[in-house]
C-alpha cells in the first residue's frame, strides 16, 4: 500500500501546485514543464479554465479551481499508475514551483499534500563529500594541475568550472577539495541548487569561521546583511581556505539583491585573500560572472581517457578494450553516462547469467541496447549512488537547463533545442539552415525575431547544450553549431517532441529544401556549403513516421531534399552514402506510388547510382520503368520524358549498344529542339550524345566535325568560358588524341587547361580532368617524365579535394600506373595496378567496368613481363565478367578476347592464336565495322602472327590493308598508322628486300620524329630495327652509332631496366663482338597492334 499511498500524495501535491499556479504570473514559465507531464488536451483544458477564471466572479473561481484540482488529481494518478517514473518529475515540479503557487483551499478525501520536510537539527554539513571520489580522475590532468597550484595562494580569486550537465564538473571540484584537505586547508562545500540550500550552507560556513551565534541570527533574520557577514569573516581569516559552490546553475541565486558581476552577493572578488572560491555551473557566459572570475571549460573526455574510465569501472569481464572504446564513442565521452554504463556493467558482469533474463552484460551488448533502451539504461542510478546527489537522470539533466532558460524568459530555447535534435547527427550550418524568416513563419517559433533567435542560440551555448564553432579562416557560411550526441538522443525522446512531431518534421523539411534550392549540385563553388548541408538532407525522412499517413507537402519536401542530397553525393563520388540516403527514401517512394513526381526524382537518382556502381542490367530495368511512368505522367513530348530518355541513352551507350543509344539521343535531341530551341544547352547535350556515338563507332573524322560544330554553338550560346563550352572543347581534344593528332591535341588541351584554371580554378574537377587527359597525351607522345609529373600532380590535387577513395583519384592512380609501365618499371607498375584494382573492387565491386578496365591493364602488364600463364588467367576472368555485364559483342569484351589471343600468340600457340584472332576479327567487323580502330588492331596483330610464322607474303598483304584503312580513318601521322608502316617495313627486312626496307624505315622514322618526337618509344623502336638492317648490310659503324644513341635515349627516357633499353644494350654488345648476322628482331612487335 505504501507505493499507492505515495502516488496519491504525489498526485495531490502536484495537482494543487498546478492549479495554484493558474492565478499567478509564474504560469507561463510553469506551463512548459506541465506540457512535459500532461497530454496536450489536458494542457489546453487548463488554458481554457484560466481564461474562464479571468471572467468569473470570486465564488465561481473557487468552483473552477476545485473542479480543475479534482480532474488533475485523477489524471495524474492514472499517469502514475502507468508510468511510476513520473513520480520523480512531479516531485521536482512541486519543489520548484510550490513557492510561486497561491494556496487553494479545497477539501479532498486524500491525505493533505506533503510539505517539504524540515531538516533535522545539525543534519546540514558543508564538509566536502570526498567519499564519492572512489576512483582516479582521468583526462583532467592539465585542469587539475592548474587548480591545485592555486590552493592556498593569495591571488587565486574566483574560478568557475562550466560545462553541460554530466560533464564531470563536480568530480573536478571534489578532486581539488581532496587535494586541499590533504594540505590541511579548510574546505567548505556548499550546494547552490536552490536559494534555501545555498543560504543554509553559507550559514554553516559563517559558523565554521567562528562567528558568534547572535551575529549569525541577526544576519539570517534579516536585521543585517548575511552576505556581508560571510565576506567579513573570510577577509579576517589568515589561514588558507577553499570554498566550493556546487551546482550554481542559476547564478542569480548567488546575488539575491543585485547582479552577480557587481560583487555584492554570496560570491565576490577574492584576489587578495588566502582562499580560493571554486564554482561549478552550466552557465558559461562571461557577462554572468564578471571580469573578476576566471572560467574553465569542463568538456567531454577524449576517447582514450573515456575508455579508461569505463575500463576502471567494468574491466575485462564486460569485454575487450576495443568494445569499451566503441561504447565510449557512442556515449560521446560524457563522464556521467560513462559512470552509469560502467557501474551497470560492473554489477551485471559480476553476477552469473541467469536463465531466462536479458541483462545487458558486455560493452558490445550495451552499445547495441542503447539505441532501443536509451532512457532505461541511462536513467539508471549508478550502483551505490542512490542519494539525492543523483536525483536527476541523464535524460533529464539537460532539461533542467532549458527550464532555467524559460524562467529567464528565453522561451524560444526549448523548441529551438528540439528542432536541432531533429536535424542530422552532424554540425548544423547556422546561416544555411536556421533562417529567422522561415522559423518565424512556422508553428514552432511563430514571429521569432532574429535577435530572439540569436539570444536563444547563445544562451544554449552558454549552458553547454550546444557549441558555436567557426573554423580557422572560415566565413559566416562555415559557422556551425555542434551538439553532444547524448544531448541530441535525449532531446529526441522528450514527450513534447513526440506530441508535436508533425510540426517539427514540417519545419525541418522546409528549412532543408530552402537551403538546398539555392545551391547547384554540380558547381564546386557551392560544394563547401553542400558539405555542411548534406548530412541533414535526409533528416526529414526520419520524421515522417508512417508515410501512408503523412501530409503530402511534408512527403514532397522530404523526398526533394533527399534527392538533392543524393545527387550531390553521386556527383562527389560518395556512392555508399548516396545509397544510404536513397535506401531511406524507398518506403516513402513506395507509399507515394510509381507516378509521383518527387518519387520519380528519387528513382532516377537510384538508377544513376546503379549505373555508376556497374550494375547495368538493374540500372536499365529501373530506368525503363521510370521512363514508362514519366511518359504516363507527363506525356511523350514532355521535357521530363526527354530527361529520362537521355539517362537511358547514356546507359545504353555504356552497355555497348550504340544503335539503340543513338536512337534515344536523336529522339531526345528532337524533343528538346522543339521545346527549348536548337541552342539550348540541354538540346546541345543531346546533340553531343549523337556525336559521341560517331566517336564510339570509330568514325573519328565525322566525330571531330560534329564536335567543332557543337563547340561553335556552345560558344555562341553560352560564351567561350562557360563550363559546358570548356567540357565540349575538352572532348574535342580527346577526339584529336584518338585520331593520333597528338600535337594538335596537346595544344588544344593546354589552351583549355589555362582557361579552366582561370575561370574555374586549378582544383575544379573539369580543370583536373583536362590535366589528366594532357598527361595521357604526353604519355602517348613518349614524354614519360612530363606525363608522370602531370599524373602525380593530378593525383595529389584529387586526393586533397575528394579523398583517396574517390573514383577520380583512383583514375589518376591508374594513369600513373600506365606511365610506370611504359617507363620500364614493371614491378612498381604492377604494385600500383594491384592496389588500384583492390580499391576499385572495394568501392565499385568486382563487376564494375572501371574495375575490369584496371584488371585488363594488369593482364596486359603481366603479358609484357612474360608472365603469360598469369596473364591468360586474368584475361579469361575479365572476359567472363565483361560478357556477363556488357555482352559478347561489346567493344571491351572483344578487346579482352583480343588480349587473350595475343597471349596465345606469345606463348607460341600460333594455330590457336590465329583461330582466335580470326574469330574476334569477324565479330569486330560485324559489331564495330571493318574500319573501327579495334577491328584494325586485331588485323595488325594477325599480321604480326603471320610474320612470326614466316608467312611473309600474307603478312605483308595484311599490313598494307591495315595501313590503308588506318590512313583513311586515323590519318597518315597517327601512332597506329606509323606502327603498321613500321611492321610492313620489318616484313620487307625479314624477306631480304634490304634497300626497300631501309627506305621504308627511314621514311617512317622521319614521320615518327616529326609526329611523336625523337624520344618517343615508337621512334626508338624504328631506329632499333634500322640499326639491325645496317648490321645486315655490313655498315657496322653506322649501326653502332645508331644502337648507341638508341641505348642512351632509352636509358634516359625509359630507364635502365626497360626491355627496349636491354634490347639495345644486347644488340650493341653483339655488334661489337661482330655477332650481328642473326635475324633481325622487332623490339616493338609484341604490342604493335594493341
Amino acid at each position: 500500500m505504501f507505493g499507492a499511498e505515495l502516488f496519491t500524495q504525489t498526485a495531490a501535491a502536484a495537482a494543487g501546485t498546478m492549479v495554484g499556479l493558474m492565478t499567478t504570473d509564474a504560469w507561463q514559465a510553469a506551463r512548459h514543464r506541465i506540457a512535459r507531464i500532461l497530454r496536450r488536451e489536458d494542457v489546453e483544458r487548463l488554458e481554457r479554465a484560466r481564461a474562464e477564471l479571468d471572467a468569473a466572479p470570486p465564488g465561481r473561481q473557487q468552483v473552477i479551481l476545485r473542479e480543475q484540482r479534482d480532474d488533475l488529481d485523477t489524471t495524474l494518478r492514472a499517469l502514475l499508475s502507468r508510468d511510476p517514473a513520473l513520480s520523480g518529475l512531479l516531485t521536482e515540479f512541486v519543489q520548484e514551483f510550490s513557492g510561486f503557487a497561491r494556496p487553494v483551499f479545497i477539501q479532498v478525501q486524500q491525505p493533505p499534500a506533503p510539505v517539504e520536510p524540515v531538516r533535522a537539527p545539525g543534519a546540514l554539513t558543508v564538509a566536502p563529500p570526498l567519499g564519492r571520489l572512489d576512483r582516479r580522475v582521468r583526462g583532467r590532468e592539465p585542469l587539475l594541475d592548474t587548480l591545485k597550484q592555486l590552493v592556498g595562494k593569495p591571488t587565486s580569486g574566483v574560478r568557475v568550472l562550466h560545462g553541460m550537465g554530466g560533464s564531470g564538473k563536480t568530480t573536478v571540484a571534489l578532486e581539488i577539495a581532496a587535494h586541499a584537505a590533504a594540505l590541511n586547508v579548510d574546505v567548505w562545500w556548499v550546494t547552490a541548487k536552490n536559494p534555501a540550500t545555498l543560504s543554509a550552507g553559507m550559514r554553516e560556513v559563517v559558523a565554521a569561521l567562528g562567528t558568534p551565534a547572535d551575529l549569525i541570527d541577526r544576519a539570517w533574520s534579516g536585521r543585517s546583511s548575511a552576505t556581508d557577514l560571510l565576506w567579513r569573516r573570510l577577509c579576517d581569516t589568515a589561514s588558507p581556505w577553499l570554498l566550493v559552490v556546487d551546482n550554481a546553475d542559476e547564478p542569480e541565486h548567488l546575488a539575491p539583491y543585485g547582479r552577480l558581476a557587481e560583487g555584492t552577493g554570496w560570491i565576490r572578488p577574492a584576489a587578495e585573500l588566502p582562499g580560493l572560491v571554486l564554482i561549478t555551473s552550466r552557465d558559461s557566459s562571461p557577462t554572468t560572472w564578471g571580469p573578476w572570475a576566471t572560467l574553465h571549460s569542463v568538456d567531454a573526455l577524449e576517447e582514450d581517457d573515456a575508455t579508461e574510465v569505463l575500463w576502471d569501472l567494468a574491466g575485462e569481464r564486460a569485454g575487450s578494450r576495443e568494445d569499451a572504446r566503441l561504447l565510449t564513442r557512442r556515449l560521446g565521452g560524457l563522464p556521467l553516462a560513462l559512470r552509469i554504463a560502467g557501474s551497470h556493467l560492473a554489477a551485471a558482469s559480476a553476477f552469473p547469467a541467469w536463465p531466462g533474463t536479458t541483462t545487458v552484460r558486455t560493452y558490445a551488448d550495451y552499445r547495441v541496447a542503447l539505441d532501443e533502451r536509451f532512457t532505461e539504461l541511462l536513467d539508471e542510478r549508478p550502483h551505490g549512488r542512490q542519494g539525492s546527489n543523483y536525483s536527476v537522470p541523464v535524460t533529464g539533466t539537460w532539461e533542467l537547463s532549458l527550464d532555467l532558460l524559460e524562467r529567464r524568459g528565453i522561451v524560444q530555447a526549448r523548441p529551438l533545442m528540439r528542432l536541432l535534435c531533429c536535424l542530422g547527427e552532424a554540425p548544423v550550418p547556422l546561416l544555411a539552415l536556421l533562417r529567422p524568416d522561415r522559423l518565424a513563419d512556422s508553428s514552432l517559433l511563430p514571429g521569432v525575431t532574429p535577435q530572439e533567435l540569436y539570444t536563444a542560440l547563445t544562451s544554449l551555448a552558454d549552458f553547454g547544450l550546444v557549441e558555436l564553432h567557426t573554423p580557422p579562416g572560415g566565413d559566416d557560411h562555415t559557422r556551425t553549431l555542434l551538439m553532444h550526441p547524448l544531448v541530441r538522443d535525449a532531446g529526441r525522446l522528450q514527450r513534447d517532441l513526440a506530441e508535436h512531431l508533425k510540426e517539427y518534421a514540417a519545419v525541418v523539411a522546409d528549412l532543408v529544401v530552402c537551403a538546398t534550392a539555392e545551391l547547384s549540385e554540380d558547381d564546386p563553388r557551392d560544394w563547401p556549403r553542400w558539405r555542411l548541408l548534406q548530412p541533414h538532407c535526409d533528416a526529414p525522412l526520419a520524421l515522417i513516421g508512417d508515410p501512408y499517413e503523412a501530409e503530402d507537402e511534408l512527403v514532397s519536401k522530404a523526398l526533394r531534399a533527399a534527392a538533392a542530397g543524393a545527387r550531390h553525393l553521386i556527383k562527389r563520388g560518395w556512392l555508399d552514402r548516396a545509397e544510404e540516403v536513397l535506401g531511406a527514401c524507398e518506403p516513402v517512394v513506395l507509399a507515394c506510388g510509381p507516378r509521383d513526381p518527387d518519387a520519380l526524382e528519387v528513382r532516377s537518382a537510384a538508377a544513376h547510382l546503379l549505373h555508376l556502381r556497374g550494375r547495368l542490367p538493374a540500372a536499365e530495368s529501373l530506368l525503363r520503368t521510370v521512363l514508362e511512368d514519366t511518359r504516363a505522367l507527363f506525356g511523350d513530348a514532355a521535357g521530363e520524358t526527354a530527361d529520362a530518355r537521355y539517362a537511358l541513352a547514356n546507359l545504353l551507350n555504356g552497355r555497348g549498344r550504340p544503335v539503340e543509344a543513338a536512337t534515344e539521343y536523336r529522339a531526345v535531341h528532337a524533343t528538346r529542339r522543339t521545346l527549348l530551341g536548337e541552342r539550348d544547352p540541354r538540346t546541345l547535350a543531346a546533340r553531343k550524345g549523337v556525336a559521341w556515338m560517331a566517336r564510339y563507332r570509330g568514325l573519328l573524322a565525322e566525330a571531330e566535325e560534329d564536335y567543332r560544330l557543337l563547340l561553335d554553338a556552345y560558344r555562341e550560346t553560352l560564351g567561350a568560358n562557360h563550363p559546358d563550352t570548356l567540357v565540349t572543347r575538352h572532348e574535342m581534344a580527346q577526339v584529336l588524341h584518338e585520331r593520333g593528332m597528338f600535337r594538335q591535341a596537346e595544344q588544344e588541351l593546354r589552351e583549355t587547361l589555362q582557361v579552366c584554371a582561370d575561370v574555374l580554378g586549378e582544383r575544379h574537377p573539369s580543370t583536373l580532368a583536362v590535366r589528366h587527359d594532357l598527361a595521357d597525351v604526353l604519355r602517348d607522345r613518349g614524354l614519360l617524365v612530363e606525363a608522370e609529373h602531370e599524373f602525380r600532380a593530378v593525383l595529389g590535387l584529387r586526393a586533397d579535394a575528394y579523398g583517396e577513395d574517390h573514383p577520380e583519384t583512383v583514375a589518376a592512380r591508374h594513369g600513373l600506373a600506365t606511365v610506370l609501365r611504359d617507363r620500364g618499371w614493371p614491378t612498381d607498375a604492377e604494385t600500383e595496378f594491384r592496389e588500384v584494382f583492390e580499391v576499385q573492387r572495394r568501392l565499385l565491386g568486382d563487376m564494375h567496368p572501371h574495375t575490369l578496365e584496371v584488371r585488363h591493364n594488369l593482364a596486359d602488364l603481366l603479358m609484357e613481363r612474360g608472365q603469360l600463364e598469369a596473364a591468360e588467367a586474368e584475361f579469361r576472368e575479365v572476359y567472363a565478367a565483361r560478357r556477363e555485364v556488357l555482352g559478347e559483342q561489346h567493344l571491351l569484351t572483344l578487346s579482352v578476347r583480343h588480349g587473350a589471343a595475343h597471349v596465345l600468340h606469345l606463348r607460341g600457340r600460333t594455330d590457336r592464336a590465329e583461330t582466335e584472332y580470326r574469330t574476334v576479327l569477324a565479330d569486330c567487323v560485324d559489331t564495330l565495322g571493318p574500319r573501327h580502330p579495334g577491328t584494325l588492331a586485331v588485323r595488325h596483330n594477325l599480321a604480326d602472327l603471320l610474320k612470326d610464322q614466316g608467312r611473309f607474303a600474307a603478312a605483308e598483304q595484311e599490313f598494307r590493308e591495315v595501313y590503308e584503312a588506318r590512313r583513311t580513318v586515323l590519318g597518315e601521322q597517327h601512332l597506329l598508322t606509323l606502327s603498321v608502316r613500321h611492321g610492313a617495313a620489318h616484313v620487307l627486312h625479314l624477306r631480304g628486300h634490304v634497300e626497300q626496307a631501309e627506305a621504308e624505315y627511314r621514311t617512317v622514322l622521319a614521320d615518327c620524329v616529326q609526329t611523336l618526337g625523337p624520344r618517343h618509344p615508337g621512334t626508338l623502336a624504328v631506329r632499333h630495327n634500322l640499326a639491325d638492317l645496317l648490321c645486315l648490310k655490313g655498315e657496322h659503324a653506322a649501326a653502332e652509332a645508331e644502337f648507341t644513341e638508341v641505348r642512351e635515349t632509352c636509358e634516359e627516357v625509359l630507364g635502365l631496366r626497360h626491355p627496349r633499353t636491354l634490347a639495345a644494350r644486347d644488340a650493341l654488345a653483339r655488334l661489337r663482338s661482330r655477332d650481328g648476322d642473326q635475324a633481325p628482331s622487332d623490339p616493338d612487335s609484341a604490342t604493335a597492334g594493341s
